[in-house]
């Protein structure tokens, strides 16, 4: 498939024009400033521009609006709200193009865990139903549960134990950062910009391999004790402030001092 869009975007006119555009700037003698979400955008940009000087390439990860993504102060009446159990342990997924974000190896880490008392909560407009049957055959279908689109998001997160994210490939997961904002642990990949700024057991886990269910299942077989929650939620508190539009803008002034100072 990647090959038959790799041919399709040849014949693409519009695409053509811009990938010659961004050429153009990208390897003149003095190039532009090419701003990357990540550490893990700014290896894909050095792949497909191998001669662009590293030093016309800045890292600028997402921001999060840290008045509106906090913690919840009646969390309980949140829970009781979307019909939580108290002891349901609540994990939440949120994303688009949930193939490549790994839900389905989300569903079959709940499986692995075998906790009845874990849920999963998929936040996303993607058809459900091949995910539910995927649920039945893991004997989990009573875990899973489809919440659809969001407007705001933010009940959801306020009222989760932990989010997941097992993801394939991200430049720096916006939902992730809201989640940590919120004081959520987290529990991504390696492929996942948005955890070159998270510390792995710290404010939660980082996995290697999207794919290794085994490793997935172990971290949030981690993530039932509330102890570890607690210290891992006070962690993603603390971190915060670093996640800010305060300290997105921050940064992106720090770059254009650097670009004006030559």
């Amino acid at each position: 498939m990647r090959r038959i869009a790799q041919v399709g975007n040849q014949f693409n006119t519009k695409r053509r024009l811009l990938h010659n555009l961004e050429r153009g700037l990208l390897e003149r003698s003095h190039p532009a400033v090419v701003l990357c979400l990540s550490n893990i955008h700014a290896d894909l940009i050095h792949q497909h521009y191998p001669k662009l000087d590293r030093r016309f390439v800045a890292t600028l990860p997402n921001g999060v609006d840290t008045n509106h993504f906090r913690p919840a102060g009646d969390r309980a009446t949140i829970r009781q709200k979307f019909g939580y159990a108290p002891e349901a342990i609540i994990g939440l997924f949120i994303a688009h193009h949930w193939k490549f974000k790994g839900a389905r190896e989300a569903i079959a880490a709940v499986a692995q865990v075998g906790n009845p008392n874990l849920k999963l909560v998929l936040v996303g407009g993607e058809p459900p139903e091949p995910y539910r049957r995927f649920a039945e055959s893991q004997g989990v279908a009573n875990q899973i549960i489809f919440a659809g689109s969001v407007p705001d998001a933010l009940a959801r997160y306020q009222a989760a134990d932990f989010f997941v994210l097992p993801t394939r490939q991200d430049s720096c997961s916006l939902s992730l950062l809201e989640a940590a904002a919120v004081g959520l642990p987290v529990i991504s990949t390696s492929q996942n910009g948005a955890c070159e700024l998270i510390e792995n057991g710290r404010e939660g886990f980082v996995i290697e391999d999207p794919q290794d269910v085994g490793a997935l299942a172990t971290a949030m077989k981690q993530m039932l004790s509330a102890d570890e929650r607690a210290k891992m939620s006070k962690a993603c508190i603390t971190l915060a402030p670093k996640l800010s539009w305060d300290a997105h803008v921050d940064r992106l002034v720090e770059i254009y001092r650097s670009i004006a100072a030559g």
